[in-house]
């Protein structure tokens, strides 16, 4: 499903103008121009450092909200006293941290890929199956590693 679509369904079931916004485009093209307009009240973001440090250097003039999760994609276990690792993620990501912790013997809970589909049977309650996408998709302003991020129809 395209953002286009998606949007048309969010009018379909009635969500608000103005709940959902999606902007497309490169970060200095689109990305930037948000993060440093004064009508934006917050800005949300999850990705590269480098792009995270940008925001920041956007909002901070204005003293807008930024929330940040940022990381790399080569993580190192290398505290002696952490006693065990959990992450949710990639697979190749979780694979260097199972890499990293091996040799120290560390326990590791790894919940990799999958990127949260919803899948749609044809015996499906529709009603149930779209109440339940959205709240997939939009339950914490989709600021959620479980977030709905794909829909699978069949």
């Amino acid at each position: 499903m395209g953002h286009k679509e998606l949007v048309d369904i969010c009018k379909e079931v009635g969500l608000p103008s103005g709940v959902l916004n999606i902007v497309t485009g490169l970060g200095p093209d689109a990305g930037a121009p948000l993060s440093a307009h004064p009508d934006v009240d917050k800005v949300a973001f999850t990705g590269s450092f480098e792009t995270g440090k940008k925001i920041m250097a956007s909002a901070a003039p204005m003293v807008k909200p930024v929330t940040l999760e940022l990381g790399g994609k080569s993580p190192i276990v290398v505290f002696d006293d952490v006693d065990k690792v959990a992450f949710t993620g990639s697979f190749e990501t979780g694979k260097k941290i199972m890499a990293s912790a091996a040799p120290m013997v560390k326990p590791v809970t790894l919940e990799l890929g999958g990127k949260s589909p919803i899948v749609v049977f044809d015996d499906v309650d529709i009603d149930k199956a779209v109440e339940w996408t959205l709240f997939g998709c939009f339950w914490t302003n989709g600021q959620i590693c479980s977030a709905t991020s794909r829909l699978l129809i069949h």
